[in-house]
């Protein structure tokens, strides 16, 4: 690596984080970035066993190589696993099922800012408006509202939505803690109901931001033994949060962890359908859908601006229809939907809805919301009222039954570049090229499917990323966007990193 002390695999790279480099292994290869050996599903475990891994990571055979599994559940510990046991089957589970749902809709865990063991509970119990809900799962933390209803699903509750975003960050005015600053992770690490982006002392140490060595973590006496500018209780984990910078999927932001879809919410777009049913596994970085379905999407709790999303695509069998992902979700009104349909088909009949066959980009703008008129819209590859083709793939590539896709996004809003492309382990499937869109300024991550069963998305992973992209994509951008964004050499979209 270019630090000239870290060393990595010659089927890895070397990957720039906020504190140094990390060797990560290259698309359809898996390890711990010192060894990597193939890993033909790309859900982050090698075929075989890796005799020099460093740190075992991901270094142990997989235990089901033939199915994307990466939590690697063995219900009855014979060595198989549980995605390839004939015993125990991942769509019908064994007697007692380990694999559960523990975090689903309308259940809600309080979660404080950031994983640090906290020295008061308070942030627990706190219920400002005294409706039953803790704020941290109140849809209205400063107005009563004991039913939490949330008609348009992004998650403000009827009794605060003003149905206005004056930021465009895809938080509702109405329960927005930074109104006019765009900060859709809503981060506020002293809990004071200020966000930090708008926060003069976001640590409540007494320091102002602009003087503090720390800003996100108190430190009233601004220690600093190395002189670098950085003080001494932050020195390697910026926000405070207790996950190393090296190591944090987000350094700046601690409302953001690394706890996958582990809390999700379902948008089900047409009423007496077959509702979709979603396994959760794998500490929430796999989802697995096992129902032919309505049109349907499943949303994450947590909300990006410049976001990094990465995951591996997996269908058993059968059917031809449609399955993807989701990015920038506001409500289920408002988000881009990345689609991908087998083969061609008119399905709503009468509506004249033709799906055409390959990947696709979409922007929903709706004026309904969850009808058939929108899941009309969403099957047909065109533009209509409710949504804006951005991008459809000219070769019409099909997904294939039983193989591994690998896609990557990348999603600046600031300058309103959306670029994405799917892989197998053998190479490039389809590349969007650079997209130019900035009607909608992040928002939550999520996936998509409608009319199709036997889905699983795995290895699913984000991370903030605000401003940087690989030399190819800046390579391609026009120059007043080049000014705005900065070239990540660590990362390359020719390759398979």
């Amino acid at each position: 690596c270019p630090d000239g002390t870290t060393r990595c695999h010659s089927d890895a790279s070397c990957i720039r984080s906020i504190s140094g480099y990390i060797c990560k292994c290259n698309i359809g290869y898996a390890g711990d970035g010192s060894d990597c050996g193939i890993d033909s599903d790309l859900d982050g475990w090698p075929d075989v066993d890796l005799t020099y891994c460093k740190v075992q990571d991901h270094c142990s055979a997989d235990n089901c190589p033939a199915r994307p599994n990466s939590g690697q559940e063995d219900s009855d510990y014979d060595g198989i696993g549980d995605a390839c046991d004939k015993i125990v089957n991942i769509y019908t589970g064994p007697t007692n099922p380990p694999v559960t749902t523990p975090l689903d809709d309308g259940f809600c865990k309080p979660r404080k800012t950031g994983s640090c063991p906290s020295t008061s509970d308070a942030w627990k119990t706190k219920d400002s408006d005294g409706d039953g809900h803790v704020d941290s799962c109140d849809n209205c933390p400063g107005v009563t509202n004991v039913d939490q209803t949330d008609s348009d699903d992004d998650l403000a509750g009827n009794a605060c939505d003003t149905d206005q975003d004056t930021d465009n960050d895809g938080v509702d005015d109405g329960v927005d803690n930074c109104i006019g600053v765009v900060n859709p992770d809503q981060s506020d690490a002293d809990y004071d109901g200020i966000g930090d982006k708008c926060d003069a002392d976001a640590d409540d140490d007494g320091i102002p931001n602009v003087t503090d060595n720390c800003w996100l973590t108190p430190n009233p006496g601004q220690e600093d033994a190395n002189t670098d500018g950085f003080g001494d209780v932050c020195q390697d984990d910026k926000d405070g949060d207790c996950v190393p910078d090296i190591e944090d999927i987000c350094p700046n932001i601690s409302a953001i962890n690394q706890d996958g879809f582990r809390v999700f919410h379902k948008v089900i777009f047409l009423v007496g359908e077959p509702a979709p049913e979603f396994i959760i596994s794998a500490g929430g970085s796999q989802i697995t859908q096992t129902v032919n379905s309505a049109t349907a999407l499943m949303y994450g709790d947590y909300s990006f601006y410049g976001v990094d999303y990465d995951g591996t695509f997996f269908i058993e069998k059968s059917d031809d229809d449609y399955a993807g992902f989701i990015f920038g979700y506001q409500s289920s009104k408002k988000f881009y939907v990345v689609m991908w349909k087998r083969s061609n088909q008119t399905y709503w009949v009468g509506h004249n809805s033709m799906a055409i066959a390959g990947l696709q980009l979409k922007k929903v703008h709706s004026s309904t919301g969850p009808s058939e008129f929108l899941a009309d819209a969403l099957w047909g590859t065109k533009t209509t009222a409710q949504v804006t083709l951005l991008w459809h793939d000219s070769s019409q590539v099909p997904w294939d039954h039983a193989t591994s896709y690998r896609w990557q996004l990348i999603h600046r809003p600031h300058i309103g570049l959306i670029r994405f492309r799917f892989l197998t382990s053998s190479g490039i499937i389809a590349d969007s090229g650079n997209i130019y869109d900035d009607d909608i300024g992040g928002g939550r991550l999520g996936i998509y499917c409608a009319s199709q069963a036997y889905i699983t998305w795995a290895s699913l992973a984000y991370s903030c990323n605000d401003l940087s992209v690989p030399q190819e994509v800046y390579d391609d951008l026009p120059l007043d966007k080049q000014v705005k964004t900065e070239v990540d050499p660590s990362k390359s979209w020719s390759g398979k990193v």
